[in-house]
Order: structure tokens, then C-alpha cells, then sequence
């Protein structure tokens, strides 16, 4: 197998309402929050964060907080859940910045080439990112939803088992895959 080099990456954002203030609740009256994703069930980013994370607030909360998980674009598509959120069909969403990067351009900027060398330093730049006034107040806010986490992966590689891939001509006449936004201008830009 021969590998090319890093061009990218995806980011994963999970987006909550801004929530304003609401009824007043009963103590101790359980309330249940709508959690969608795209991602297929057995995916390694819901078991490695969303079910988790719904695990850990149900504990916390004394199981006074409980969640509907809808994984798999069962809400509604990759692109739509940001608006999903928005609207109220659900609490909390993924967001991937590329598939909603005319609201989020900032955050699309992100899944340019060379940004970061692995997951660990591009999860802790975005979080630092979306918590300032880049893109915390542009964005999120802007969108009227916080993050309440991200997931930054790997920069994205070409790997390929018939021919080397050593520069973008080697790729013409290939099927790739984009996400959108800045992937997406890339892979127009080497003829696909």
C-alpha cells in the first residue's frame, strides 16, 4: 500500500441550544434532551463521546436527566442538524463545520492542509478556538448554540493500493470522498 501525505481533516463539533430561560421545573421532575448525529451506530465517535457523555450527565444528574439518542442521520441529515438544534427538534447535535461552512466559515477555514500534525493538538486548538471570540462569538453564538464539545481527526491521508500518490496529478481520474467546504475546493482543484 502506498501512502500520501496529510490533506486535511474533519471536526467534529457537538452543539447544544443557547438555552434561554424556560418553565420553571419541578425539583427533581426528569427532563429528556433529543441527541442527534450522523454517524453510524458502532461508530467510533459515539462510543467514544456521545454515549459517554450521556452516561455521565444521566450519573451526575441522579438520573433526573435523560437523553433520546438518534444516531445515524435518523433526524435528519449531516447538513441539517445544526438547524435541527436551532429550531428545537433537538437539544444537541453534531455539527461537522465542512457541511454547514456558509454559516460556519471560520470554523471550515479549520480543515485547510497542514493545520495540525494529529488529533490531540487539533482538538485542543479548536476548543481553545470555539471558546474565544473567533469562533465562540462568530460562530456559535452567532448560530445561537454552544459547543460542548469537539473532536478534531487526524489529518486526512490518501492511501492507495494500486499507484503511489506523490503529488495531486497522481490522483486525476480517482474517486474521492469529500466532506465539503475546503476538502471539497481541494479535491475540484486536483480534477475530481
Amino acid at each position: 500500500m502506498h501512502r500520501c501525505t496529510a490533506l486535511g481533516l474533519g471536526i467534529a463539533v457537538f452543539v447544544a441550544a443557547a438555552f434561554t430561560a424556560g418553565p420553571v421545573r419541578a425539583q427533581g421532575e426528569v427532563v429528556t434532551l433529543k441527541i442527534a448525529d450522523s454517524f453510524p451506530v458502532g461508530h467510533f465517535i459515539p462510543k467514544g463521546s456521545t454515549l459517554p457523555f450521556m452516561e455521565e450527565m444521566t450519573r451526575r444528574s441522579g438520573g433526573r436527566l435523560k437523553f433520546e439518542y438518534f444516531p445515524a442521520q435518523q433526524l435528519g441529515k449531516a447538513a441539517d442538524l445544526l438547524n435541527l438544534v436551532q429550531s428545537g427538534v433537538a437539544e444537541i447535535a453534531y455539527v461537522g463545520p465542512s457541511y454547514v461552512s456558509e454559516k460556519m466559515p471560520l470554523s471550515a477555514v479549520a480543515q485547510l492542509p497542514g493545520m495540525f500534525t494529529s488529533a490531540c493538538e487539533g482538538t485542543l486548538a479548536y476548543w481553545k478556538l470555539a471558546q474565544g471570540d473567533t469562533l465562540g462569538k462568530a460562530e456559535f453564538a452567532a448560530n445561537k448554540v454552544r459547543p460542548l464539545w469537539v473532536s478534531v481527526l487526524e489529518p486526512y491521508q490518501f492511501y492507495m493500493t494500486s499507484r503511489p500518490a506523490r503529488s495531486p496529478e497522481d490522483m486525476k481520474g480517482m474517486k474521492l470522498r469529500s466532506t465539503g467546504g475546503a476538502m471539497d475546493l481541494f479535491a475540484r482543484k486536483i480534477g475530481h
